[in-house]
Parts: C-alpha cells; sequence; structure tokens
C-alpha cells in the first residue's frame, strides 16, 4: 500500500469513525487522537445515566466477521484524565 492509498483508507476509516459516533445518543464529543485505516484511539465525551458528562478512551477497529463482512468494533478503554482531555 503506497502512502497515498494509506491516507486514503486512513481518511476513509475516519469518515466511517465519525458516523459512528455522531449516531450515538450519549455522544457529547469526541476527539480522534490517533488513526490507521484500521484503528483509531479516541477520546469520547459521553452523557452518563445521571446526565453528568465524562470522558472515555475507545479503540475502534475494523474487523472481518465470520461472514466475511467488515465491521466496526469498539473497545473501551477506560476514563481519560482531566488533563488529557481537549
Amino acid at each position: 500500500m503506497t502512502t497515498s492509498d494509506e491516507d486514503s483508507a486512513t481518511a476513509e476509516f475516519i469518515t466511517a469513525v465519525q458516523e459512528l459516533l455522531s449516531a450515538r445518543e450519549n455522544v457529547l464529543s469526541y476527539d480522534i487522537r490517533e488513526a490507521t485505516p484500521k484503528s483509531a484511539l479516541v477520546v469520547v465525551e459521553e452523557r452518563t445515566q445521571n446526565e453528568r458528562s465524562t470522558h472515555v478512551l475507545y479503540r475502534i477497529q475494523q474487523e472481518v466477521t465470520p461472514q466475511n463482512r467488515e465491521d466496526i468494533h469498539l473497545e473501551y478503554l477506560g476514563p481519560v484524565d482531566e488533563d488529557e482531555t481537549p
């Protein structure tokens, strides 16, 4: 994969991540910290059940399912310290 192809694939994946996060009701904002064509580290500001907000870190990955379809998977990595929030 050339640098141009990789940049294009990364941009496509970032668009998919943005669409996924925009569709989630509890997401207030997000900051994509790092991205490759198949994964991203994202700090997400989420609304909690008691209507407060919290910042958490997710790894979002594109995976191939057993049915040979590409799927995006969110992996919760934990809360983010206040000094690391956007």
